[in-house]
């Protein structure tokens, strides 16, 4: 699931960075995997801190929770901006970028769990929340590959030490709990 959700928004996120004038064409790969990862943290939080009939809701086409949806634009937005920055991007246009990109991605992530086509199949609500609520050892792992995936994304490309610790840090507070 993590995967396909980074996957999903890789494609759309890479074109925007390309784009951007201010963000290098190098990093729009890792930007873009940065982008998915952090949709899935936001989506990860809301779920642990017990909104799952919000999420379940969101995610069916029922009514949005605007409270929700705001702390998942927040939270994922926040992720990607520090990503951005800690990649050497200026602060104001790390913040910019993510909130010009964060919106249509969201609500691509959202269309692709209320679809019935059979690409989208696997964008399933209850695959989501069994990610995230497998509870012990399993939601270790999955905290474990989410953090990988962006700490490889921070960590790759001869990238200045630091990164990762940063953002291991914001994921942990994201997802409720410090790395050990």
């Amino acid at each position: 699931m993590l995967e396909q959700i980074i996957q999903a928004v890789q494609g759309q996120a890479a074109d925007y960075f390309r784009q951007h004038p201010d963000i290098p064409n190098e990093q729009a790969e890792g930007a873009a995997q940065a982008a998915g990862a952090s949709i899935m943290a936001a989506l990860q939080n809301q779920i642990t801190s017990g909104n799952i009939e919000g999420i379940q809701n969101m995610l069916s086409g029922g009514n949005v929770d605007g409270n929700a949806m705001g702390q998942i634009m927040q939270q994922a937005t926040g992720l990607l901006g520090g990503y951005l920055n800690q990649q050497g991007v200026s602060q104001a246009t790390a913040l910019s970028a993510s909130q010009g990109l964060m919106p249509q991605l969201i609500q691509m992530v959202l269309g692709k769990f209320m679809s019935k086509a059979p690409g989208d199949s696997g964008f399933d609500i209850g695959s989501l929340i069994s990610l995230v609520m497998g509870g012990g050892q399993q939601q270790q792992q999955n905290n474990g590959m989410l953090g990988t995936i962006l700490g490889s994304v921070l960590g790759g490309g001869g990238q200045q030490g630091g990164g990762s610790d940063l953002l291991s840090s914001i994921l942990g507070n994201v997802l409720g709990g410090g790395q050990q």
